[in-house]
């Protein structure tokens, strides 16, 4: 089974989350599927990390939960500044030891959360 690497999330996190944010009215008409339509993205690795996460952490479960835990109130639909601000959340998580492991994988909390937003919107 592929994995995914942490920068292929973020890439596909911010891109997702920025055409979500923008204003434009043909952004708003944009599906999380639409975005990676063209990507090669091994979903089944993906539902199984989201799935582990979410059976440990079951409140976590939703597309609004999950946004507000990632984004808190930052809203930049500029994606260089996302990726920024998520790389400072990761770096955070590892210093103060906010980090889960899923299958074998140490991840920090946020990089979990990013997973199963994903996996949310993927469905």
């Amino acid at each position: 089974m592929s994995m995914l690497t942490r920068r292929q999330l973020l890439i596909f996190a911010t891109a997702m989350l920025s055409a979500q944010s923008m204003d434009l009215p043909a952004a708003q008409n944009i599906l999380p599927r639409d975005l990676f339509k063209n990507i090669n993205i091994d979903r089944a690795a993906l539902s199984l990390y989201a799935k582990n996460y979410i059976d440990s952490h079951p409140k976590e479960n939703t597309y609004e939960v999950l946004k507000k835990l990632i984004f808190k109130t930052y809203k930049s639909p500029n994606i260089a500044k996302i990726k920024k601000y998520l790389n400072l959340r990761i770096e955070n998580d590892f210093i103060k030891e906010d980090i889960v492991t899923i299958d074998g994988w140490v991840l920090s909390r946020t990089e979990a959360r990013l997973w199963c937003l994903l996996h949310v919107m993927l469905r």
